[in-house]
């Protein structure tokens, strides 16, 4: 197998990226809760607890095997 280097690929700069994460974080708040945030900082710490929330529910439930999302070839019906 070749190995190609991956060159010239632009990083985006922190300031942008943490930019972008505030305006997520505001537009995730009012699609969730129906209004705009008392301040974006409000935005972000729920974002954050949410998403931790999220986390912690994966945590608690054993993940989903690839297997069980498969259909043998044998049983799938050609043309249907």
């Amino acid at each position: 197998m070749n190995k190609i280097p991956v060159l010239n690929i632009r990083l985006m700069p922190d300031d942008e990226w943490n930019r972008l994460g505030r305006i997520n974080a505001r537009e995730n708040y009012v699609k969730h809760f129906g209004h705009e945030p008392a301040s974006t900082q409000e935005a972000v710490d729920w974002q954050k607890e949410y998403a931790l929330s999220l986390i912690g529910e994966l945590d608690s439930e054993p993940l989903p095997t690839a297997r069980a999302h498969f259909v043998p070839v044998t049983s799938a019906k050609v043309g249907a």
